[in-house]
């Protein structure tokens, strides 16, 4: 199995810390973490984003290049 990249739109949900929270996905309303440094100053819960999703060959899930929609 391949790594596989997808393009994915959510809302910022919750943040654990000021770098790591959690995105609500538009479609399917799974819930993804995530890492981005400086997270809580650029974004507030409720923002809209886009972000990609990589689902590696053992199923982990990265959550990463999160942007403003």
């Amino acid at each position: 199995m391949s790594v596989i990249q997808e393009e994915k739109t959510g809302v910022i949900e919750l943040y654990y810390d000021m770098d790591a929270g959690s995105i609500r996905e538009d479609v399917t309303n799974a819930t993804r973490d995530f890492y981005h440094p400086g997270a809580q100053v650029e974004y507030v819960v409720g923002d809209a984003v886009q972000y990609r999703l990589i689902t590696l060959p053992n199923g982990r899930t990265i959550t990463k290049d999160i942007r403003k929609k």
